[in-house]
């Protein structure tokens, strides 16, 4: 009898040593997706992060492991919900809550609403986990400080209208230096303006206001071409009548200095020999007016009376 007690007791054994191994072994191993990081504890404490793969740790909760994702891009609203996904069918949910954080004041002095979002990644998980309490809420409330803030640096139709990449951009920058000050472990992707209007209870007298500034912008728009129409062709004359009138002013200047220089160089050459150049001077002169005439006929000073004569190279006279 002793034999077999002995025997079952070493059977009870041999399984309960198959089973505490067993425990010690799906204790141990655990696996961590492409997508994601393990942070390892060891009592409470950091000890390592883990990249993907089949990994080992100390079993009996002497080692945690919090897996996190690091490549999944997360996103938060604000100003609204969404209860669907991002396609046609996808519904909008706006509550008091969403309503209040999405009212801001411009710089001057006016409530606007501004609904956004901003997605982000988990880029160091160990940060992410314990160098603040509520990342998430953290990131809420850094996202709303920031947008407040660079909403009041602008006016209220430069919000609606021209500066929307800009308030974009300087919310993407004010956010992220305020998490990096705060080592999340968060990396920012993208802020996006979702819907940007007056509020609900002005909506109405805002868009008539918009409907006459627009009618307004085409009245000066079509006064502006009219006007364009009428002088621009006034001032191409102008502008082609002052060139003429440059050119002509330097065709003269030109004129008058070629003839300055010719008066000075004759002149030099009358102060060597006077009758020379005069003589010359005459000759020049006669050959330049004669030249204009058809007909030319040489008659002697000393003769007192002209007798008719007749034409004789003058071809209509003769037909006539």
């Amino acid at each position: 009898m002793a034999s077999v007690k002995e025997l079952k007791i070493n059977q009870i054994i041999i399984i309960g040593s198959i089973i505490f191994a067993a425990i010690i072994l799906f204790s141990s191993f655990y696996s961590v997706d492409k997508d994601e990081k393990a942070v390892v504890t060891r009592f409470g404490k950091y000890e390592r992060t883990e990249a993907p793969g089949l990994k080992l740790k100390a079993p009996f909760g002497i080692e945690s492991v919090y897996k996190v994702k690091v490549e999944k891009v997360q996103k938060e609203e604000f100003g609204f919900k969404t209860t669907g996904v991002y396609d046609s069918k996808s519904e909008f949910y706006r509550g008091s809550e969403e309503m209040e954080e999405s009212l801001m004041l411009t710089g001057d002095l006016k409530i606007i609403q501004i609904e956004w979002i901003v997605q982000y990644k988990i880029s160091n998980p160990k940060d992410y986990l314990f160098k603040v309490k509520s990342p998430i809420s953290s990131l809420r409330k850094f996202s709303k400080v920031a947008m407040s803030q660079v909403a009041g640096d602008y006016f209220f139709d430069e919000i609606i209208t021209i500066a929307k990449n800009e308030i974009t951009n300087k919310v993407f920058e004010s956010l992220q230096k305020m998490i990096d000050d705060m080592q999340m472990g968060i990396t920012i992707t993208t802020v996006a303006l979702i819907n940007v209007t007056p509020p609900k209870e002005i909506e109405a007298a805002y868009n008539e206001v918009l409907q006459a500034q627009q009618e307004k912008d085409k009245i000066v728009n079509e006064a502006k071409t009219e006007y364009i129409k009428k002088v621009t062709p006034a001032e191409g004359e102008a502008s082609r009548l002052i060139a003429d009138a440059k050119g002509y002013k330097a065709e003269r200047i030109k004129v008058a200095l070629g003839e300055a220089n010719y008066f000075n160089s004759l002149y030099k050459e009358y102060i060597k020999a006077k009758e020379i150049t005069k003589t010359r001077m005459y000759l020049e002169t006669m050959s330049e007016v004669l030249s204009k005439f058809k007909n030319v006929y040489v008659i002697d000073d000393k003769q007192k009376n002209l007798l008719p004569f007749l034409p004789l190279n003058n071809t209509s006279s003769l037909k006539d």
